[in-house]
């Protein structure tokens, strides 16, 4: 889906849910996963080698996957949507014709319980990383209609390994728009992700800290162009403009720490935070500014009289 949140900016789901995809696909492997993604560039609807539904589900069949994970971002489908932001999970429903099956209702109960109890942490894992309003999961059959007129998902259908699909946000409410276009908040759905599966594994959880926020000014607008010290490690975050005024720092260890803000034109400020191992800790913020500072007064001047030599101006 293409939107256009604000004029000059353009938003492609594809590509939002690709480089979450490739964000995932580092952290997995960094902790000692084999990831195989279903595509390796972006250029739909032109790339002749996008694969089919079925082609991805062959992908993960052929190659005895352990798991299937399918990565989307939704939409009310309103010309306006201006409060719906929430996180979905999706799971094959049962069909009577077993896993390959596209015809009959669905049976009211999953293909695999270990969907189901991977989608019930993954929406807790997105809901938290990208605070959205809530989480929820369903059947796909149920979901989409039920006895009058369902459908189940393709990219789930014939997969021998257990799958499901998220819904991390909804991609036309326009405040998640802008953040949807700032890879590091990608980012923070990809730690959402693979924090998931290592808590549905049992692997050691990660002992490092992500700082993450929101800056507006005293109007409530997201501020552009943010600019974030991280000490004492000194890192400098620097936002970009698309109106979400989003910042994040991650792989920081815990303990105490400093925020520094730094935007220019804007009020200057300093916070100590205290990390906890392994977890985010969020620190939105609204500063006073939005305009270059304009000089009103200079003195005094050379051979002003106005002042004594000795006052305290």
């Amino acid at each position: 889906r293409h939107l256009i949140p604000d004029p000059g900016t353009n938003f492609y789901e594809s590509e939002s849910n690709f480089q979450t995809a490739m964000l995932l696909k580092s952290l997995l492997v960094a902790k000692g996963a084999t990831v195989l993604l279903t595509r390796n560039t972006n250029d739909y609807p032109n790339d002749a080698n996008e694969p089919s539904l079925s082609a991805r589900v062959e992908l993960a069949n052929t190659n005895n996957a352990t798991w299937f994970h399918s990565i989307h971002t939704n939409a009310t489908g309103l010309s306006v949507n201006s409060s719906t932001n929430y996180t979905l999970m999706l799971i094959r429903e049962k069909r009577p014709g077993g896993p390959y099956s596209s015809s009959g209702n669905g049976l009211g109960i999953p293909e695999t319980q270990e969907a189901v109890d991977i989608s019930t942490i993954i929406g807790q894992y997105i809901k938290a990383k990208l605070r959205t309003q809530k989480t929820t999961q369903y059947l796909d059959w149920t979901f989409y209609g039920g006895t009058n007129g369902g459908f189940s998902l393709g990219v789930l259908r014939g997969l021998s390994m257990p799958g499901e699909l998220s819904e991390a946000a909804f991609h036309d409410y326009f405040p998640e728009t802008r953040r949807l276009m700032n890879n590091y908040y990608l980012k923070m759905e990809a730690y959402a992700l693979r924090d998931a599966f290592l808590s549905y594994f049992q692997v050691p959880s990660d002992t490092l800290c992500i700082v993450a926020g929101i800056l507006k000014n005293s109007s409530g607008v997201p501020i552009n162009g943010v600019k974030v010290r991280l000490l004492p490690e000194n890192i400098v975050y620097n936002g970009d403009n698309y109106n979400n005024g989003f910042y994040m720092f991650d792989s920081i260890r815990a303990g105490s720490h400093t925020l520094s803000f730094e935007t220019p034109n804007y009020e200057t400020a300093s916070v100590a935070v205290a990390l906890e191992g392994g977890k985010t800790f969020f620190l939105d913020r609204s500063f006073v500014g939005g305009a270059p500072a304009t000089l009103t007064y200079y003195g005094p001047t050379t051979r002003d009289t106005l002042y004594s030599v000795n006052q305290t101006i």
